[in-house]
């Protein structure tokens, strides 16, 4: 017996590595970077992801992901390609990088955030900082503010229209939010530099919102502040919508019938061509890798309610062995002896289990999401025996389940306190779309532009569900339904992860960081999309 483990001899069965089934770990399998549809259930319509091929990948599983996922060409602007071109070179040059370095770090410095309990615009004062953001916008991109027309829904949501000359094209809708999620103040200390400090280190940009979602924002707008400063004038008219509560979930921000009345009514359903908003964008059998390779690392602390069994342990178990009662009761006041127990007890898996977080990735295939209809009869006929034997009412989502008349020792109530729940969200069509087939041939192309690429092999692009709701798309479709009105080409996708998952980081928790070079390539990903889209005869 090691050390360590003659140490922990006389602690409770729990605590006692020699009395538990210690199952050897589950053997890690490198997954192939193939180009495979990955699904997981969800609430939210589409998100696109991008892998790299491996040159280790099967000829046979390589034909198969090819069958499940159709892929489009690279598509680079024909029709507009001096413009184009113009535009590349100008991104690659060190005066263009800096300038989108201080364009996205000025925006970070704005303490845009919005929390889940906020009182109605013009009674909490907290949005009144989304004021200073829209000053920002318009001092850093005039052309932008000069060109398009701009609307403001709720005070703070942007709606910017970009008229084309071609009336009869439908309009292409792209979005991003200006809100943040919230810095915890416990936290501040944790970060390398200060979490609105926008800071630049010659490589990231450090603080929150600068992947999440300020850049995204700052990509949109800096391309479009890039097509207008070379003359582009589009055909198709483009319209820009920037929330101010995603993260609050879309409760404030009213938006969808500001855009029912401008687009639905003069121009009937399926106003809009297609529809991009932020989403996932991951090469996923490498974060699948990433993920099984570093699993949290669980930490002992002293207001743990661990921590005072093994306090409890220490001065009241007489088979205790006495140096390992030493080191627990030194730690009480020595970090070093609380390292030392922390060590120690963390060998044995179900321990650290209890005290920490365990995660493995064990969905790797998709399946028929369930409606909310059926996600609450099934919680309601779970909960009805538990009702049935404590003799305990039960009310499901405001239907009175069991007879009133019965009198009951207490009661289960089932709701939604959010009141946010929405059925999943039509699949976008990706098979033969030519929506699918342009962002999809835009991502290839700025994908390879950026990287002084050429072919389409370089990377695939695939359809996979987003996990999650946005509120953006949220108020877009009045709580999803004026999704199908709006356009059925609605794709969540965000171009912010350029470099094999280098481009974000940390988003919602501390370090939040994004990649200048990834910021550059967003850039050029929005300016090709609109180049592609504005020339395309099938949309």
């Amino acid at each position: 017996m090691s050390e360590k483990r003659k140490s922990l001899s006389g602690l409770p069965l729990m605590l006692d590595p020699a009395k538990l089934d210690r199952s050897p770990s589950r053997k890690r399998v490198k997954p192939l970077v193939i180009g495979l549809c990955l699904g997981a259930l969800g609430e939210a319509g589409f998100a696109l992801r991008f892998i790299i091929p491996t040159s280790t990948a099967q000829e046979s599983s390589v034909h198969v992901a090819n069958e499940r996922c159709p892929q489009a060409r690279s598509m680079t602007p024909v029709k507009h390609s001096a413009i184009w071109n113009t535009l590349v070179e100008r991104s690659a040059s060190e005066e263009f990088k800096e300038r989108a370095v201080e364009w996205l770090s000025g925006a970070v410095k704005i303490r845009t955030e919005s929390y889940d309990y906020m009182e109605p615009v013009g009674v909490d004062p907290r949005w009144d900082v989304f004021g200073s953001f829209h000053g920002y916008l318009l001092q850093t991109f005039p052309l932008v503010h000069f060109t398009l027309s701009l609307t403001k829904v709720n005070t703070w949501g942007l709606v910017y229209v970009w008229p084309g000359f071609e009336e009869s094209l439908k309009p292409i809708l792209l979005t991003a939010h200006q809100d943040v999620v919230p810095v915890n103040p416990e936290t501040t200390d944790e970060w390398e530099y200060a979490p609105y400090s926008g800071h630049y280190d010659g490589e990231f940009i450090w603080g929150r919102g600068s992947s999440d979602d300020n850049g995204g924002l700052i990509g949109i707008s800096a391309a479009i502040e890039n097509l207008i400063s070379v003359g582009f004038e589009p055909s198709r008219k483009a319209v820009l919508a920037f929330g101010f509560d995603e993260e609050a979930s879309g409760l404030h921000l009213r938006c969808s019938v500001q855009l029912e009345k401008r687009y639905l009514i003069p121009f009937g359903e399926q106003a809009f061509a297609f529809i991009v908003d932020e989403g996932e964008h991951w090469p996923v059998a490498a974060l699948i890798a990433e993920i099984e390779a570093n699993p949290v690392a669980p930490k002992l602390s002293r207001d743990n309610m661990f921590y005072d069994t093994l306090l409890c342990t220490a001065v009241g178990s007489a088979e205790i062995d006495p140096d390992m009662r030493k080191a627990i009761l030194a730690s009480i006041i020595s970090d070093e002896a609380l390292r030392a127990v922390e060590s120690i007890i963390f060998e044995v898996p179900l321990i650290s289990s209890l005290v920490g977080t365990t995660r493995a990735v064990d969905i790797i295939g998709g399946g028929v999401k369930a409606s909310v209809s059926e996600v609450i009869n099934i919680d309601t006929q779970l909960v009805k025996p538990i009702a049935a034997k404590f003799n305990l009412s039960l009310t499901s989502f405001g239907e009175v389940i069991t007879d009133p008349s019965v009198p009951s020792y207490g009661s289960i109530v089932l709701s939604d306190p959010w009141g946010n729940q929405l059925d999943p969200a039509p699949i976008s069509p990706y098979k033969g779309s030519a929506a699918f087939d342009i962002l999809s041939g835009t991502i290839k192309s700025a994908y390879n532009i950026h990287r002084g690429l050429s072919g389409d092999d370089n990377i695939k692009v695939y359809p996979s569900y987003m996990i999650g709701n946005t509120g953006k798309t949220k108020c877009f479709s009045i709580l999803y339904l004026m999704l199908l009105k709006l356009s059925e080409n609605t794709y969540r996708y965000g171009h912010g992860n350029g470099l094999g998952g280098r481009g974000i980081g940390n988003i919602h928790t501390v370090n939040e960081t994004i990649l200048v070079d990834s910021l550059l390539e967003m850039i050029e990903f929005f300016t090709a999309l609109i180049l592609n889209a504005d020339t395309a005869t099938d949309l």
